[in-house]
C-alpha cells in the first residue's frame, strides 16, 4: 500500500518515518532554555525524557510521526466574546490522532510491537517531524510544513519494527521576522527561541497566572501563525464540527460541569474545563471595556 493511500485510509494528512536515535543538538536548546526562562510544566521536566525514545519504548527502531492539518476560518468577533484559536475549535485533535493511529497501526500491522503517543507525552515531536522530512523549525519554533505551513497537529508511534527512512529536509525562514515583532506576549526571542511562560497560548491555559493581559483570547494564541507568510495558502482542515464564532460568558456560566462537557467537550480547547474558560474571562471583559471607551 503506498502512502497516499494509507493517509487516507487512516484519515490523515501527512507522515515521515525516522530512525528513533536520541535527539542530539534539541538538548543544548532545552538546557539554555531552562537556565533562562525554565520549563514550562506541560512539557516535561526531565530533558532526556523529551530526547529519548528508548526511554518510553525501549524497543522501538523507528519513529513514525503522523498528523492532521488544523487550519480553520478566522472569527470576527462579537462585542464581549471570547476568542478560541484556531486548533482550539476543532475536534479534540487528542482523540483524532489516536484512533488515526491506531488505524495506522492496523494497516502497517504493528499492534504488537508499537507504542502510540499523542501529545501527552515529553517527546520533542516537531524535532522528529523535522528529522522525518515534515518540514524544518520556524523563527516561532513551530514545524513549518511545505503544504500546511504552522497548521499541523501531530502523534508519534514508536515502534521495533524498521522502515524506509526519509531523509531531513533543510529549510529556514526568511528574514521577515513578523511572528517575533507580532508576538503579544513578547514570547519569541529571535533564533528559535521561546520564552514559554510569557506565550499568550501557555497563560490562557494556566490558572497560576494571575492578572493578566490575554485580549479577547479565551484559549490559545494564533499570532504568530496569523502573520507568517508560509501559511498564506495553507488549506482549511476537512474535520467536521468546528466552532466557527466566538464565545460569551453568558453561554456558559451558568452550565454545570457536566453540562459545559456536554456541549464543548469535544473542543480541544475545552481540555482545562468551564474554571478556566471563565478565569480568563477576566481579562477579555477588561479588554472589550477598553475597546468600547477608544
Amino acid at each position: 500500500m503506498d502512502r497516499e493511500a494509507i493517509l487516507k485510509k487512516a484519515g490523515l494528512d501527512v507522515l515521515g518515518f525516522c530512525s528513533a536515535r536520541p535527539l542530539e543538538k534539541e538538548k543544548a536548546y532545552l538546557l539554555d532554555r531552562q537556565a533562562h526562562f525554565g520549563l514550562c510544566k506541560y512539557e516535561g521536566q526531565r530533558i532526556e525524557e523529551r530526547l529519548d525514545p528508548s526511554l518510553h519504548y525501549s524497543p522501538v527502531k523507528s519513529v513514525l510521526v503522523f498528523g492532521i492539518n488544523t487550519k480553520t476560518r478566522p472569527i470576527q468577533l462579537k462585542k464581549g466574546q471570547g476568542l478560541l484559536a484556531g486548533i482550539s475549535r476543532i475536534p479534540d485533535y487528542h482523540t483524532v490522532l489516536k484512533e488515526s493511529g491506531n488505524k495506522l497501526c492496523q494497516l502497517l500491522k504493528l499492534e504488537d510491537q508499537a507504542k502510540l503517543m499523542v501529545d501527552s507525552h515529553p517527546l520533542m515531536e516537531r524535532a522528529f517531524a523535522q528529522r522525518a522530512g515534515l518540514g524544518y523549525i520556524g523563527e516561532n519554533t513551530a514545524l513549518i510544513h511545505p503544504v500546511y505551513g504552522t497548521y499541523l497537529a501531530l502523534g508519534l508511534i514508536l515502534t521495533e519494527k524498521t522502515f524506509p527512512y526519509d531523509g531531513e529536509v533543510g529549510g529556514t525562514c526568511s528574514s521577515c521576522k513578523l511572528c517575533i515583532k507580532a508576538c503579544p506576549g513578547g514570547a519569541l526571542k529571535g533564533g528559535g527561541v521561546l520564552d514559554p511562560m510569557s506565550c499568550l497560548s501557555y497563560k490562557t491555559q494556566s490558572l497560576e497566572e494571575g492578572s493578566r493581559q490575554l485580549g479577547p483570547r479565551l484559549y490559545g494564541c494564533d499570532v504568530c501563525q496569523e502573520v507568517c507568510p508560509k501559511n498564506k495558502h495553507v488549506p482549511l482542515t476537512s474535520l467536521d464540527q468546528v466552532l466557527k464564532e466566538g464565545i460569551s460568558k453568558e453561554e456558559i456560566q451558568d452550565l454545570s460541569n457536566r453540562e459545559f462537557k456536554k456541549k464543548y467537550g469535544h473542543l480541544t480547547g475545552a481540555w482545562r474545563g468551564k474554571k478556566q474558560w471563565m478565569e480568563n474571562f477576566k481579562s477579555i471583559e477588561a479588554y472589550w471595556a477598553r475597546k468600547s471607551k477608544e
